[in-house]
């Protein structure tokens, strides 16, 4: 099974641990996405194959730093690979002011 790992850092202040745990609060509703061990996870389509996207935290609010793993069954091309990545950053908040929310 291919695994990409991508390390990208989010606009300060970010953290994730709240991120997540807001993603997961309704999760007996919307159990799409899973936190566990600080890994929010979820299943993906990445152009018509199935893909995990694992994201955690490696930094910290004031130098924040995600490592996102994306586990395929076969190899994505790179465009696969952006969107896929994308769609990781955007599940983890990490594409958006979050100074509102964090307020």
């Amino acid at each position: 099974m291919p695994l990409t790992t991508i390390r990208t850092r989010p606009e300060p202040p970010y953290d994730f641990r709240l991120t997540a745990d807001y993603a997961t609060y309704n999760s007996e509703r919307h159990g799409a996405d899973i936190l566990r061990g600080g890994t929010l996870s979820r299943a993906l389509d990445a152009g018509g194959e199935t893909v995990i996207v694992s994201i955690r935290s490696v930094g910290d609010a004031d130098a924040p730093e995600l490592e996102i793993r994306i586990s395929a069954g076969a190899e994505l091309d790179a465009a696969a690979l952006d969107r896929t990545a994308d769609a990781a950053l955007r599940l983890a908040g990490a594409r958006t002011d979050l100074r509102p929310f964090y307020a």
